[in-house]
């Protein structure tokens, strides 16, 4: 299986979780559209255990209530040009307002870290991962902004976002 294909089986088949409840204590289901009293949620799979290398799996756990908004800023995001093959050094930004349930940071770095040996262009890339943070939470909207470091003198932006009431949304709140 390739890795685009891992990443979509993992996210159409429900992301790993932690057990979690709500401010009430009350238990919040694995996943949503789930039955209340169904079975819990599997552990997360790379948290708290040792991690051999990069994967593009991503765990979740339950959004806690009241977050409207997480950000995630990282400058270790690194890819190859498609048509040179010289590397490309980013900066990514994801932020995405969380309806049932939250990237858990441990496997998002790794998930980033699968990204380092991968020819790709800046927007193709953003496009990507935009596209598989909002299948594994589901959330309201999705926003990823990678900025490539000069290079030739440029410096690219790429912006690609993703939201539940219009798939082809072009700005986020």
């Amino acid at each position: 299986m390739n890795p685009e294909d891992a990443v979509r089986a993992s996210c159409a088949g429900g992301a790993m979780a932690s057990h979690g409840a709500d401010d009430a204590g009350t238990r919040r289901p694995s996943a949503p559209g789930s039955a209340p009293g169904s079975s819990p949620p599997p552990e997360p799979r790379y948290l708290g255990k040792p991690t051999a290398g990069p994967t593009r799996a991503l765990d979740t756990f339950p959004a806690p209530r009241h977050v409207t908004r997480v950000t995630f800023t990282s400058d270790e995001l690194t890819t190859f040009c498609p048509i040179t093959g010289q590397p490309d050094f980013n900066t990514i930004t994801i932020e995405y307002g969380p309806d049932q349930r939250c990237i858990e940071s441990k496997s998002l770095k790794l998930y980033l870290w699968s990204y380092r040996d991968e020819r790709a262009f800046c927007e193709a890339l953003a496009a990507q991962i935009a596209t598989d943070i909002y299948r594994v939470t589901q959330a309201h909207w999705v926003r990823v902004t990678i900025r490539q470091h000069v290079r030739g003198g440029i410096v690219t932006e790429a912006v690609a976002e993703r939201r539940r009431d219009d798939e082809e949304a072009s700005t986020a709140p």
